[in-house]
């Protein structure tokens, strides 16, 4: 038994997880449950008490979030999509608890897996390459039909994927100082940004603005960055809240964007037409969202339940007579939650996205705050959170990314403080 639970293992296990997250899901599926098969051994074997759990408030976030999906079957009457979407977001509880209770990580065992994953990632990048450049060849254009059709998963998500690899890539940059190590990095930083504009990746486009923003507020506020990032938490809640009202205000009668036929066609290159086009797109999925949360105080409150977000969404694109969006979601992650689970289902997810910020404030990992920013702006345009591979990307990475060692003091992080105090 001993030789089972050994930590080698358990950071073996680790590795398969985060290599396969770049691929297809059953993969990384399959890793999955292999690593928490461990994990529940471990529990079972040493029986770490209560208090010896790490980032217990973190954890019960998560698991508070995860508890209204179940919550809200009780109103639910597409009861077989409430029960798709507990299974979908069943990492929001496995993952915390995990690192809650699993043997702790040293700075150089995270770093390690943060590596992989930015290898494994530019080994997917390379496939969606090889897809690539056989059809520019050809026919002498890069069409969003053809990286659709290249990428591991949805283009969409991948292109985070590709936006975490670069914060991870610009990280090794700054801590090197080894001309040629910063060198290699900074050529896979490249590759990897060159790859969010080649795939049309719109929200990683947009997050990506966001990490340049803060990088150039660090830069400007160097002696009291500490101070501003703690605007951050305040100043993302204002930016939704002030995305929920003017949405709410839009005159929407005049709203005829129906769907271009053409899109697949169109070139990736041609940035601004696609970006303008999915903006006018969403306008009215956000109108349908806002409009279906606040037809009566119960929904406000509560929410139409756990799966019933899609046919709620869909018999207001009728009414409004915007057929062509049918099967669509809100595309915002904080809207699509208050459609499901209403103004506590919103105040839970914000405190499920905030408090790990402020917490990585307080201990210095600034680094995880730029993922945090690139990670809000994706889930203004985009429901990651409603789907596998998002909340897989989200729990994963967000996760090693909490675990980074604290920038400004050099102390270690929970992890390592913990190792440090059982030696």
């Amino acid at each position: 038994m001993k030789a089972i639970l050994n930590k080698k293992v358990y950071f073996v296990l680790l590795i398969l997880v985060i290599a396969s997250l770049p691929w297809h899901e059953h993969l990384n599926g399959a890793c999955t449950l292999l690593l928490m098969l461990w994990t529940f051994l471990y529990n079972l074997y040493h029986r770490p008490a209560w208090h010896e759990w790490r980032e217990r408030s973190w954890m019960l976030l998560h698991w508070a979030w995860y508890a209204l999906f179940a919550i809200g079957l009780l109103w639910t009457a597409d009861y077989s999509e409430g029960i798709f979407n507990l299974e979908v977001h069943m990492l929001l509880v496995l993952v915390p608890w995990m690192w809650a209770t699993a043997p702790v990580l040293s700075k150089k065992y995270i770093d390690f897996l943060l590596t992989i994953f930015v290898v494994s990632v530019l080994f997917a990048l390379s496939y969606t390459l090889g897809g690539v450049f056989p059809f520019f060849k050809k026919h002498g254009v890069v069409s969003m039909w053809i990286i659709g059709r290249s990428t591991p998963f949805h283009h969409g998500h991948f292109g985070m994927y590709l936006l975490s690899s670069f914060l991870i890539a610009f990280l090794k940059i700054t801590e090197s100082h080894a001309l040629l190590h910063r060198i290699s990095w900074g050529t896979v930083a490249s590759i990897l940004i060159g790859g969010v504009l080649l795939i049309g990746a719109k929200a990683a486009m947009v997050a990506l603005a966001g990490i340049v923003f803060c990088m150039i507020i660090k830069k400007i506020s160097a002696p009291l960055w500490k101070l501003t990032l703690y605007a951050v938490p305040i100043g993302l809640t204002l930016l939704l809240l002030s995305f929920l009202v003017s949405i709410h205000s839009w005159e929407h009668e005049k709203y005829q964007m129906a769907i271009d036929y053409k899109i697949n066609s169109r070139s990736v290159f041609d940035i601004i037409g696609f970006l303008q086009y999915s903006f006018y797109h969403r306008l009215g999925q956000w109108h349908c969202g806002v409009e279906v949360w606040t037809q009566d105080w119960k929904t406000f409150l509560f929410g139409v339940g756990t799966g019933d977000a899609t046919q709620a969404l869909n018999a207001c694109y009728t009414a409004n007579g915007w057929d062509w969006l049918q099967g669509y979601s809100t595309h915002n992650e904080f809207l699509e939650e208050a459609v499901r689970h209403g103004l506590i289902g919103l105040l839970l997810l914000l405190a499920v996205f905030l408090y790990p910020v402020i917490r990585s404030i307080r201990r210095g990992n600034y680094w995880y705050v730029f993922q945090s920013v690139a990670f809000f702006a994706a889930l203004m345009i985009d429901c990651y959170l409603s789907n596998q591979k998002g909340i897989v990307w989200y729990m994963w990475i967000g996760s090693l990314w909490y675990c980074l060692p604290r920038e400004s003091t050099g102390k270690a992080t929970f992890a390592e403080a913990k190792a440090s105090s059982d030696a």
